[in-house]
């Protein structure tokens, strides 16, 4: 009788999963996730910060959060310069990349999610002189926004790190393109790759418009410094009405370009008029 009853309630359990609400993670880039990117992308981290730990709380199962955690963590090392900060930090690449792929993987952010990331520590990795492990995360993110290109060729943010990344691949030397063939760089030209990123600048599109802070910080480094293109760099940041005045790293950046375009007034003069407060990064 005893089995009998055991026998009966594992049919009843079996029957019900189907409807028993099991979560699945998802990449959800919602309005509090859009508004935190804005946030990051100012320099205003801990503000942003504190906007994706509410989504975690209140959507723990979305992706997206910890994915822009990220970009802190990128600003914060590349500004900073601490070794020991780097250190305690770099654990945050494997725990962000693991989570990335817990995400569904017939969605475009499931690969687009961890190219960013490996690209983003590629940059910090040369930063802080980790050159052949950085290599090897540029080799991984290209790999995989080439094949998130391929399987979602309508999913325009593709473009803001395959673009770059094969304007890059253009200026490699014809000498030494073996080397990057072999690497699995291959397919890149600097006319090709700036186009990609061009017109994801000019794309007025929800998915243009969702990186289009980040697409303008790539767009005009690499037109100044592929395209030796300066005066026209400075033209673009006025005619985009670059906010260079609330947006620490728009002000960065225009200082910056100023100055090795021997423009040292007109840098002083964006640095000078930057707000800045608790609220932004430490950039010194």
């Amino acid at each position: 009788m005893l089995h009998r009853k055991r026998f009966y309630l594992l049919f009843v359990l079996f029957m019900a999963l189907p409807f028993i609400s099991i979560g699945q993670k998802t990449f959800e880039f919602n309005t509090r996730c859009q508004k935190a990117y804005h946030l990051i992308m100012m320099m205003k981290t801990q503000a942003g910060d504190a906007l994706l730990d509410e989504e975690i709380k209140a959507n723990p199962d979305n992706l997206i959060p910890y994915f822009l955690k990220n970009y802190i963590d990128l600003f914060t090392l590349f500004f900073h310069e601490n070794g020991a900060e780097y250190k305690s930090r770099i654990k945050d690449r494997d725990l962000h990349i693991s989570l990335m792929k817990q995400g569904p993987r017939n969605s475009p952010y499931y690969l687009f999610t961890q190219a960013m990331i490996y690209e983003q520590w590629g940059i910090i990795k040369f930063k802080y002189e980790e050159n052949l492990s950085a290599i090897w995360d540029f080799r991984r993110a290209y790999l995989l926004i080439r094949d998130n290109n391929e399987k979602f060729p309508d999913f325009s943010p593709n473009k803001i790190i395959l673009g770059p990344m094969q304007a890059l691949i253009g200026t490699i030397p014809s000498n030494y393109r073996w080397m990057t063939g072999i690497l699995g760089f291959t397919g890149g030209s600097v006319v090709q790759g700036m186009a990609l990123l061009h017109s994801y600048v000019e794309d007025s599109g929800a998915l243009g418009r969702l990186f289009k802070e980040e697409s303008y910080f790539y767009y005009a480094y690499l037109k100044f410094y592929i395209l030796h293109q300066p005066d026209a760099v400075m033209q673009f940041i006025k005619d985009k009405n670059l906010d260079i005045v609330n947006n620490a790293l728009y002000a960065f950046m225009a200082a910056n370009l100023a100055l090795n375009n021997h423009q040292a007034a007109y840098g002083l003069q964006v640095i000078e008029h930057m707000k800045k407060g608790p609220e932004y990064l430490d950039m010194p």
